[in-house]
C-alpha cells in the first residue's frame, strides 16, 4: 500500500504536537506545585517573623530601663536630683509612642533628662552598633557619629560586662564617650534592655561636668529657659542654648562663630517652634555707662564668669587660654 509523503508528514507534526503539549503540562503542573510549596513556606516563615516580632515589645523593659537609669545617676544624697516624679512623666512620655520607633526615640529623649548625652547601641551578632544618640551635638559632638559607632567584643570592658551578667554598668564612661567622638564625662551608666532571657541593647547615659543644659532643665521642670543668649560663637555653646531652650521659646545670637556650624534645623528649631534672633550692634558708650552704674551699683556680679587673670606681660598665655576653649571671661591686668 502506497503512501504519500504529506500523510507521513501530516503524522509526524501531529504526534510532535501531542508530545510538545504534553510536555508543556508537565511542566505547568510542576511550577505550580512548585509555586504552591514555595507560598506555603513564605506565609510560614512570615508568620513566624511576625510571631517573633509581636512576641517583643520593649516597652517593660524601658520602663524598668529608666527607673535604672534615675538610680544610677542620682546625686547623692542631700544634693536634690530626679525625683519620682520625673522618672513617672518620662514613663509616660514613652508610653505614647505608637510604634517601636517612637518607643525608642522617646526613651533617648528623656534619657537625656537624667544626663548630658544619651545613645542606644544595638546588639548585632556579637558587636554593639550605634543607633541614634542624642545630646552629643550639644556637648561637644555630633550625634549623626553615634550611628557609626561599632564596638566588637573585647574593645569596651563595659560592654562586655551588660552583655555578660545583664545588669547595669557604672564608670566614668570616658572609654566609651572618647568612642562616640566626645569627652568630658565625669559618670556614665549603660542600661541593659534584655529581651527574651538575652540582651538586645543597651541604653548609655553620661553626665558632663558643669552641665548647663541639665542644670537648666532642673531648674524649670524639665521645660527649658523661656530666653537663651549666646555670647561665645562657639558651635557646642550653640547647640546648648537650643538644647536650653523651652518649647516656643527664643534663642538671641550674640556670638561669632569663626566658620560656618552645622545646626540639625528640623530637630533643634522647627520641631521646637523656637525663635532665632541675631543681634548685631550695640549702643556705644551709652551702654557701657549703663554697664558701669549696674557693676558699681552692685546689680551685676560679673565674678561667675571671670575664669583666668593675667598681667598684661602674660598676654600670649591669657590668648592660648581663650584659644583653647576653656576660659570664660578673661582679666588683663594693667599694672
Amino acid at each position: 500500500m502506497a503512501v504519500r509523503g504529506d500523510d507521513v508528514a501530516t503524522s509526524i507534526e501531529s504526534h510532535v504536537r501531542e508530545a510538545i503539549e504534553k510536555m508543556v503540562g508537565e511542566i505547568r503542573s510542576s511550577v505550580e506545585d512548585v509555586r504552591e510549596v514555595v507560598d506555603q513556606q513564605l506565609k510560614a516563615a512570615l508568620q513566624s517573623a511576625q510571631a517573633d516580632v509581636n512576641a517583643i515589645t520593649f516597652l517593660p523593659h524601658i520602663k524598668k530601663s529608666i527607673a535604672e537609669l534615675e538610680e544610677s545617676l542620682k546625686p547623692k544624697k542631700g544634693a536634690g536630683g530626679a525625683d519620682a516624679s520625673r522618672v513617672k512623666t518620662a514613663v509616660q512620655a514613652v508610653e505614647q509612642g505608637k510604634s517601636q520607633v517612637d518607643i525608642l526615640n522617646a526613651l533617648l529623649e528623656q534619657a537625656v533628662q537624667f544626663g548630658s548625652r544619651a545613645a542606644l547601641l544595638i546588639l548585632r551578632g556579637e558587636t554593639f552598633s550605634g543607633w541614634k544618640g542624642l545630646g552629643f551635638s550639644a556637648h561637644g559632638g555630633n550625634d549623626e557619629n553615634v550611628k557609626r559607632f561599632n564596638a566588637a567584643p573585647g574593645l569596651i570592658p563595659e560592654l562586655d560586662r551588660v552583655l555578660r551578667y545583664e545588669h547595669v554598668v557604672i564608670w566614668d564612661g570616658n572609654n566609651l564617650s572618647s568612642r562616640l567622638g566626645v569627652s568630658g564625662s565625669t559618670k556614665a551608666a549603660l542600661i541593659p534592655m534584655v529581651i527574651k532571657d538575652k540582651v538586645a541593647a543597651a541604653v548609655y547615659v553620661d553626665a558632663t561636668r558643669d552641665d548647663v543644659v541639665r542644670s537648666v532643665l532642673a531648674e524649670t521642670g524639665g521645660e527649658g529657659a523661656d530666653v537663651v543668649c549666646e555670647m561665645s560663637g562657639v558651635p557646642s555653646a550653640l547647640h546648648q542654648a537650643f538644647a536650653a531652650v523651652r518649647l516656643g521659646g527664643r534663642v538671641q545670637l550674640l556670638g561669632i562663630p569663626d566658620g560656618q556650624v552645622p545646626v540639625d534645623v528640623a530637630n533643634e528649631i522647627i520641631f521646637k517652634g523656637i525663635t532665632v534672633y541675631g543681634v548685631i550692634g550695640r549702643k556705644m558708650y551709652e551702654t557701657w555707662n549703663q554697664m558701669r552704674r549696674y557693676l558699681s551699683a552692685g546689680l551685676v556680679d560679673p565674678r561667675p564668669v571671670i575664669t583666668h587673670q593675667f598681667p598684661l606681660a602674660k598676654i600670649d598665655e591669657a590668648i592660648a587660654a581663650i584659644r583653647s576653649g576653656d576660659a570664660g571671661k578673661i582679666i588683663l591686668e594693667i599694672a
